[in-house]
């Protein structure tokens, strides 16, 4: 069990039972639900990050500079999901200068999954700017990779 996770359950459990002092039986019950609830919630985002790990930005052709991609390079987003339980579905969203989105992937994991990968194709029409893409488990954003498209 991680430390955040244990902190979380501590305060909820503390608003809940100063709370509780401070209400209706009726009230109390409500706070305590509504304190259970958001536990369950934060255990759950918190696993669901553990089932990502070592989530990596490259360039298969292996010719990025240290500033960051040239425009029509493909790029891969692996990570390992040896953690995930089968039929973990992972989406990866692209996202352009300005927060606009440009595509995202999803994908399942099997039995046999230790590593994922996403490719981008098609990077032509990329301007230079910053880019970012994002891994997620369900409604849980677990991680986040920010790179520069450069000219080329």
């Amino acid at each position: 069990m991680k430390p955040v996770y244990t902190r979380c359950t501590l305060l909820l459990a503390a608003t809940a039972a100063l709370l509780t002092a401070a209400c209706s039986k009726e009230e109390a019950e409500q706070v305590s639900s509504a304190a259970e609830t958001a536990a369950e919630k934060a255990e759950s985002a918190i696993s669901k990050e553990m089932w990502v790990d070592d989530v990596q930005l490259s360039s298969p052709a292996g010719n990025a500079s240290q500033d960051g991609f040239a425009a029509g390079q493909t790029l891969e987003l692996s990570m390992s999901v040896e953690d995930a339980p089968p039929g973990t579905v992972v989406t990866t969203y692209w996202y352009g200068p300005n927060n606009r989105q440009l595509s995202y992937e999803s994908q399942t994991v099997d039995a046999s999954a230790g590593q994922l990968r996403f490719k981008q194709e098609n990077t032509h029409a990329w301007s230079a700017g910053s880019y970012r893409a994002e891994v997620w488990v369900g409604d849980n954003r677990v991680e986040e990779e920010s790179f520069n498209i450069v000219s080329g």
